[in-house]
């Protein structure tokens, strides 16, 4: 089902009707027919019917759908309504959000004041402080735009929602004097969380270490 309310049957009765084959004429010598012979407003109902979806999720890599990418014609009719009109989920593991920021790269020329690309986004792992950092900094830099998390995040959602706020607070400052301010937030955040306390691999690989004594140890009781 698609936002115009018509149902796959309905909308192939309409190609059917719309279809040079179907029409009466007196001229033996049309043109063959093809699927630009349709309107231009049966096409955009075919891309709905096709292309909107509940979700989308993008675990590992952004793969366009296949009818984009049939010609230069149908993707320049059909791309915006699967950017504009789906909503993304991005699964982010242990705060790295490159993935994250190469949708938005891709998809921004897609974009305008009226229409912007809906994602929202997964998190599963570590709490990962110095992966958040690096975004952080990507934003700071012009190249990145802040994460938003779904409600099952809700932790993780206010943290990284601070963090893009006071990146966003310093934008007309160097990176080192954010990166100082952003200090506050972690110490904060580690009253949710203890792992974002974890700044470098040094912290974590100390952590894993810890952990695993703590499991040998518990083995002996």
């Amino acid at each position: 089902m698609t936002s115009t309310g018509i149902c796959s049957e309905e909308l192939h009765q309409q190609v059917l009707s719309h279809h040079p084959s179907h029409r009466k004429s007196k001229q033996d010598n049309r043109k063959p027919a093809n699927f630009f012979s349709l309107s231009a407003e049966l096409r955009s109902r075919i891309y709905e019917e096709v292309l909107i979806s509940d979700e989308i999720e993008i675990a590992t890599r952004l793969k366009p759908p296949a009818l984009p990418q049939t010609c230069c014609q149908i993707r320049h009719e059909s791309a915006g309504i699967y950017w504009l009109r789906n909503t993304f989920y991005i699964r982010t593991v242990d705060m790295e959000a490159s993935l994250y920021g190469a949708f938005h790269r891709f998809v921004h020329k897609y974009e305008d004041e009226e229409a912007s690309v809906e994602v929202l986004t997964l998190h599963s792992g570590k709490h990962h402080w110095g992966n958040l950092m690096k975004w952080a900094k990507e934003i700071h830099a012009g190249r990145g735009r802040g994460v938003r998390y779904g409600v099952e995040h809700s932790n993780v959602h206010a943290v990284v929602a601070v963090v893009t706020a006071m990146v966003n607070a310093y934008a007309d400052k160097p990176w080192e004097e954010c990166e100082k301010a952003l200090l506050t937030v972690q110490c904060m955040a580690g009253h949710l969380h203890k792992e974002w306390l974890l700044s470098t691999e040094e912290d974590w690989r100390r952590k894993e270490e810890e952990d695993r004594w703590d499991v040998a140890i518990d083995g002996f009781d």
